[in-house]
């Protein structure tokens, strides 16, 4: 069968569905509530430990004590289907606040999300709801399984409405157990670099460590834009994350979130979040930082998802000293600071800290993130913001420097920097860069270089062909590839004194 029929029809069978009834079934056991009869019927039940709360799609804002849900899906028509969402320690829990994250918002998507995991996953068993085989919490999701190909139309597929949901019966009460949420101490491997350094404030014009008070600068690189059918997205891996970490010696990975072009999160919201999500926690596992960025030079044009997509995000990782938000990659050259970007910024920012998020906040900047200086003139009133400046060494040097260096008074941030031309494109400019990375080391900025992908450009670290799971040798790298990676891995991060 072709990709695009197979996903077809994958819509088609979900769309039969008749919205089963939602349980939350308080248990002792981490297996699924088993019940023939509910099963047989196609029921979805989410297994909460410790504790009966209503039904979660009715009443999910707050996530329950212990953090763990257990959401099945099983469909008898056709082919049978039954998900369960594995946990990092290799049960059937998944953390509320990853459900929270990729599930809550319209249940119909949800259904859809849940019978595509299903199939990338596995299919268990027809009757056998306790099969508590291991399936990866976040499958990639390529355009050969879940969504048409630039042939077919950009927009998503057209969702049956779904009729009201019956609240279940209210199971006994047991005893509460432990929580499984992951928290820092225990999601950050000892000895990483956000084991040692913790939350980055911007203080007094540098990032400095919440831990010890000393001056932090990152190094990394950023991904290729999530959109589906751009390339870069089947990047979006954990073995990317942990090749670049142990190899590079990366200390900050970005995930580029593409929002109003053809692919990204406007059309398929949740594929592209659920590839954002993976790099995340593959970030927090390997302890390093992580950004996680509104990939847009039109971000006024979607505030209302700017802001539903950062609350949704910084509720979820609060707790989580990794992640950094920049909520606004490259302003045009016309988008003025006062009247556009700062009011935008101001919002999202306000959007993030109702959450009780302290994290860092990277604000784009006029001119394709360059007149930081402006910013430093009107900055935003907030805890912890830093500004965004980019630069491509074969397209621009001591005047873009200039720019910065007038930006005294603010902590800056470079969030992308490139080897080769504005456009992608041509050989590094490798004069350029050093004089560069010697700017940037003074000051102790951080920064990130575009581009981990294979597209056959200059800016592109991957020659065409190159492993998605990180498995890369010399041959792989082009000349921009080698020389951010010698960069990168000379120091990738430090603390002075």
């Amino acid at each position: 069968m072709a990709p695009v029929e197979e996903a077809k029809e994958l819509e088609a069978e979900t769309s039969l569905v008749s919205l089963p009834t939602i349980e939350t079934v308080a248990s002792e056991s981490d297996d699924p509530p088993v019940d023939d009869k509910s099963w047989k019927k196609g029921s979805l039940a989410a297994t909460q430990r410790g504790r009966v709360q209503r039904p979660f799609f009715q009443d999910a804002i707050v996530p329950p004590p212990n953090g763990s849900i257990v959401p099945v899906l099983y469909k008898p028509r056709r082919r049978s289907r039954c998900c369960v969402f594995g946990g990092d320690d290799g049960s059937n829990r998944m953390p509320w606040s990853t459900f929270f994250a990729i599930g809550l918002g319209a249940l119909v998507s949800f259904i859809v999300v849940v019978a595509l995991i299903a199939r990338v996953g596995h299919n268990m068993r027809s009757g056998n709801p306790k099969d508590n085989r291991h399936v990866t919490m976040y499958p990639t999701l390529s355009p050969s399984t879940v969504e048409p190909t630039s042939s077919e139309p950009s927009m998503p597929p057209t969702i049956s409405p779904a009729p009201t949901l019956t609240p279940a019966p209210t199971p006994p009460e047991t005893t509460a157990v432990p929580s499984t949420v992951p928290t820092p101490d225990r999601a950050n491997p000892p000895g990483s670099i956000v084991a040692k350094y913790g939350l980055l404030e911007a203080r007094n014009t540098r990032l400095v460590s919440q831990v010890t008070g000393t001056e932090v600068q990152l190094k990394g690189m950023s991904l290729f834009w999530t959109n589906t059918g751009w390339e870069g997205h089947v990047f979006y891996t954990e073995g990317v994350v942990e090749s670049l970490v142990n190899n590079w010696n990366i200390s900050i990975i970005r995930c580029a979130m593409g929002v109003e072009e053809e692919g990204g999160y406007i059309d398929y919201e949740t594929a592209n979040k659920l590839r954002v999500l993976t790099v995340v926690d593959a970030a927090i596992r390997m302890g390093i930082y992580v950004i996680i960025d509104w990939h847009t030079h039109y971000a006024q044009n979607y505030l209302s998802e700017a802001v539903r997509f950062f609350q949704d995000v910084a509720t979820v990782y609060s707790d989580m000293p990794n992640v950094i938000f920049e909520i606004y990659n490259e302003p045009l050259l016309e988008t003025e600071w006062d009247l556009t970007i700062k009011p935008y910024a101001e919002t999202v920012v306000e959007s993030i800290r109702r959450t009780g998020s302290e994290n860092l906040i990277l604000v784009g900047t006029r001119s394709y993130s360059q007149r930081v200086d402006e910013a430093s003139r009107d900055p935003i009133d907030d805890i912890n913001i830093a500004y965004v400046f980019h630069f491509y060494a074969a397209s621009h040097g001591e005047w873009l420097r200039d720019y910065a260096r007038a930006a005294s008074n603010v902590t800056l941030f470079c969030s992308e920097w490139g080897s080769v031309s504005a456009d992608g494109s041509g050989n590094p400019d490798e004069d350029s860069v050093r004089e560069w990375i010697d700017f940037m080391d003074e000051r102790s900025i951080s920064h990130v270089n575009w581009v981990l992908n294979d597209k056959n450009e200059g800016a592109s670290a991957l020659k065409p062909g190159s492993s998605i799971r990180g498995v890369w040798t010399e041959e792989d790298y082009t000349d921009s590839g080698l020389l951010a990676r010698e960069i990168i891995s000379e120091t990738g991060s430090y603390a002075p004194g």
